[in-house]
């Protein structure tokens, strides 16, 4: 088994009012981790997904993907990557945030994208057009990607790059894109 957890990375509290920051976390996950898997060999390891939120502004978001690069850099097998979090009709679009999406090939760094995008039935909207841009920024995943089903060669192109999707029908139906699963997009 292998898991992957989104996270904020947002500080730490014990009970007894200490408080710890997101390098003491980071170094406290590899830790476990790596202890877990010594003592179960068949668990291969775990990872974060860095998540900060659509309704932050670009400025934060900048400072988010700059700290992602750099605890990347510093955690390897720990932070697999970033990622967008939040509903994508009441936040902003990924192509709001290009400016700080775009930072880590600017730096020359490696970042990978694991984009929650496509969970919409808004076809036509910026809405809609999170699928596209996630695709525009190489993410490695699309989260959702209910939207892709309105999106033929943003499909071929998911396909022929081995973007993968992770589906989460529940959500998809519970913000009542689908009534009925048996008719939910990812049959297809």
């Amino acid at each position: 088994m292998y898991a992957e957890l989104r996270s904020g990375l947002s500080r730490t509290y014990e009970l007894d009012g200490t408080i710890h920051d997101k390098i003491w976390f980071l170094n406290m996950f590899q830790e476990v981790t790596q202890k877990f898997s010594r003592d179960y060999p068949d668990f291969l390891g775990a990872r974060i997904i860095i998540s900060v939120h659509r309704a932050l502004s670009l400025s934060e978001v900048k400072a988010a993907v700059q700290e992602a690069v750099q605890l990347r850099k510093d955690f390897p097998e720990v932070v697999a990557g970033f990622d967008m979090v939040g509903r994508e009709n009441t936040g902003k679009t990924l192509w709001y945030f290009r400016e700080a999406l775009s930072l880590p090939r600017e730096l020359g760094e490696e970042l990978p994208y694991f984009f929650h995008a496509g969970e919409t039935d808004d076809e036509g909207t910026e809405v809609d057009q999170n699928i596209l841009d996630a695709i525009l920024f190489n993410t490695t995943r699309i989260g959702h990607g209910y939207a892709l089903a309105h999106h033929p060669l943003a499909k071929e192109i998911s396909r022929k790059r081995n973007i993968a999707v992770e589906l989460c029908p529940i959500s998809n139906q519970v913000l009542k894109l689908v009534s009925d699963l048996r008719n939910h997009p990812a049959r297809c």
